[in-house]
This record gives structure tokens, sequence and C-alpha cells, in this order.
């Protein structure tokens, strides 16, 4: 991935990988159940979802952190 794009085509890049993830769990039947890596907790796709967007939480309010101090 290249590094110093531009606001734009990063954010065009988020959306299109998201849009991409979202439609591939989408595909998944809702009775599998996975782990990760090594784990031993076992996720299902609405589980995994969750975890992901509040992951993606804490990164956004790492970046409204960083601009309200530009």
């Amino acid at each position: 991935m290249r590094k110093n794009l531009d606001v734009k085509t990063s954010l065009d890049q988020f959306l299109t990988t998201r849009k991409k993830l979202i439609s591939q769990l989408l595909a998944i039947d809702p009775n599998v159940r996975f782990t990760i890596g090594d784990g031993k907790r076992q996720y299902s796709v609405e589980t995994f979802a969750k975890m992901f967007a509040k992951h993606d939480q804490h990164h956004m309010k790492q970046i409204e952190e960083f601009l309200s101090n530009e």
C-alpha cells in the first residue's frame, strides 16, 4: 500500500474495502462459528462484525482527535 495518499483517496479505499468486507460477511451462513488465530473464543459473523465496528470506532476517535489538533 502506498503511503502519503491524499484524504479523498484514502477514504475511497477505506469505503471500497469495507463494502467488500460487508459483502463477504453477508455471504457467510449466520450459523457458522470460527476462531481468529490461535484464539479459543468462537465468533459468529454477527459478533465479529460488532467487534470490528467497535474497533473502527476506536480509530475514528483517534482520527477526530488528530484533526481537532490541526
